[in-house]
């Protein structure tokens, strides 16, 4: 199931997508530095059944992207 889990790094933190239950998706991100870090769950708004809704994509990217901004550790988005 490794394709359904997402991982990346930005601006010196790590991130991780998990959807590998497809509903709740797990949202994970570790400052390299520090190593503080932070977990989300999101229920999808509307049950995925051939994929995800838009609107649960933008929600699970703005999640994503607030979390980035609160432990990046070069002032991003700050």
């Amino acid at each position: 199931m490794s394709e359904r889990i997402n991982t990346g790094i930005e601006h010196g933190v790590k991130w991780e997508i998990d959807m590998s239950k497809f509903d709740p998706i797990v949202i994970s991100v570790k400052n390299i530095k520090t190593g503080k870090k932070e977990n989300r769950v999101y229920n999808c708004i509307y049950k995925p059944i051939c994929g995800y809704d838009i609107l649960d994509i933008q929600n699970i990217e703005k999640i994503l992207d607030d979390l980035i901004i609160k432990y990046a550790d070069d002032n991003y988005g700050k």
